[in-house]
């Protein structure tokens, strides 16, 4: 089965739309965070309820982000498939993150997503998520200084 379908371009535009929501999570950016959105995007975090609309995702992300100081959340595509003005693909991500009480998790996950193309370009309609793997690793805090 081919895992991609559509044009080059169209995949490259999808494909940079989630570049941008993982580097609006990796520096809480929340203005640029939901303009990856549709007005009347989906979103279901897998916790057994859907949020609707750019207010109560805006809402639900903000809520959930304020109990980090950081996460830094990278991804790949399964499959990025293009019909017309819409589009479907499954991402899985690696999520690093630390709770504002220090305590640390690794998340890797996996988003179903759906697309569609907006007058300004793509954007996300739907996501529907699901955690594969969750640790609590213990990490000694390091700025970096002694990583040589």
């Amino acid at each position: 089965m081919k895992q991609n379908i559509g044009s080059v371009e169209d995949r490259l535009a999808i494909r940079e739309l989630i570049e941008t929501y993982h580097e609006a999570v990796l520096i809480n950016d929340p203005e640029l965070w939901i303009d990856t959105w549709c007005q009347d995007g989906r979103w279901n975090l897998g916790e057994g309820s859907e949020v609707q609309g750019h207010d109560a995702i805006l809402k639900h992300w903000t809520d959930a982000m304020a109990h980090f100081d950081f996460v830094g959340m990278f991804g790949t595509p399964t499959g990025i498939r293009v019909d017309g003005d819409k589009a479907t693909a499954r991402w899985y991500t690696n999520e690093i993150c630390r709770k504002n009480d220090g305590e640390m998790l690794r998340i890797c996950g996996n988003y179903h997503d759906h697309y569609r193309r907006e007058a300004d370009g793509w954007r996300i309609a739907k996501r529907e998520y699901s955690i594969l793997f969750m640790q609590r690793p213990v990490y000694e805090p390091d700025e970096g200084a002694h990583w040589r």
